[in-house]
């Protein structure tokens, strides 16, 4: 394991690469989770045709978190999941959803979960038989980080984002419920992109080469920042509102999944639910429930929502204690506030 000379203030990265075997599972990569850590994001950079999950999870107290069946062919299970069902989530315990390219994991996801200090222990999967990944742990400490910072982009040529949009005192509103707070780092238009009016449709997540994916790797060229991106553009496909490039997303400003992309909406409070709901997503929150093209029913992780309360992650805007909590997992927060 290599230490990360670059790590931010609030949170420390260690790296390791580990090689793909013939069944689709990686080589153990062990590793030692700090005292006081509040979570980890495992973050795995492959070949972006590839699919990638995590095949097992062992903590320090020993518990094994994934859990698949031993007789599951994992590559044929991930290719069967999110080819056929369409649903992205890795079989086994663990939430997780399988990504092309580049998989994301936050641990602890909800209450009751515990990240033990000590000798850990992952393995990667994929559909290939073959191939290096390089992963990243991203250990965040117990230090109160409550910040997000976020950058407002317009991508548009007839649409200019206001220094104050009339959205964001909601959006405040909506994430203060969890203690988090939501500072601007920049707001800027993003014209003359052939993105303003996406025709790609995810499915069932956005790839690699995707027009989303496209368009965050185009701001991080443009403007190299550590701020989530908020894209807003004109239009999106298929009757969607908004999209989140990961749930959770990688927090790594560099990556091709790094930003949430929301379609322009003429009310500020329909506005500010698309941006708090996708946010709520790129931080770890799923669907409370999720149903896919081939009929698959998944119920969130979070033992306390229900469809019967008005939620972010439905129609409303409240959140529950376990996603408060959730929330607050994401290593994506800092204790650096506005400058």
């Amino acid at each position: 394991m290599i230490a990360c000379q670059g790590s931010l203030p609030d949170r420390a990265t260690d790296f390791a690469t580990t090689t793909i075997g013939t069944t689709g599972i990686s080589q153990p990569i062990s590793f030692t989770v700090p005292e006081l850590t509040r979570s980890l994001t495992v973050v795995a950079i492959g070949d972006p045709r590839n699919l990638y999950a995590l095949a097992s999870f062992k903590t320090a107290d020993g518990r094994e978190h994934v859990s698949i069946d031993p007789g599951t062919d994992v590559r044929t299970a991930m290719e069967r999941r999110y080819g056929e069902e369409r649903s992205a989530r890795m079989p086994g315990a663990l939430w997780q959803t399988i990504r092309l390219g580049t998989f994301t994991h936050v641990y602890p996801y909800t209450l009751g979960q515990r990240l033990p200090a000590g000798e850990s222990e992952l393995r990667i999967a994929s559909n290939a038989a073959d191939g290096t990944v390089l992963v990243m742990l991203i250990f965040a400490p117990e230090n109160g980080a409550n910040v997000l910072h976020v950058n407002l982009i317009a991508v548009s040529d007839s649409f200019s984002m206001p220094a104050q949009p009339g959205f964001l005192p909601e959006v405040r509103r909506i994430f203060d419920q969890a203690g988090i707070e939501i500072v601007v780092d920049d707001v800027y238009d993003l014209t003359g992109s052939p993105f303003d009016r996406m025709t790609d449709f995810p499915a069932p997540e956005a790839a690699p080469d995707s027009q989303f994916a496209e368009l965050a790797r185009l701001a991080s060229r443009r403007e190299p920042s550590d701020a989530l991106n908020v894209f807003f553009v004109d239009a999106l496909p298929g009757g969607l509102a908004g999209l989140s490039l990961g749930r959770p997303g990688p927090p790594v400003s560099t990556s091709y999944y790094y930003g949430v992309i929301v379609r322009r909406a003429a009310l500020d409070d329909v506005q500010a639910h698309l941006v708090a709901h996708e946010i709520a997503h790129f931080l770890g929150l799923q669907h409370i429930v999720n149903v896919t093209e081939a009929g698959r029913i998944d119920k969130d992780p979070i033992l306390d929502t229900t469809l019967d309360e008005p939620n972010l992650m439905d129609l409303g805007t409240s959140l529950t204690p376990g996603q408060v909590f959730a929330l607050s997992r994401s290593a994506m927060l800092t204790t650096r506030g506005e400058e």
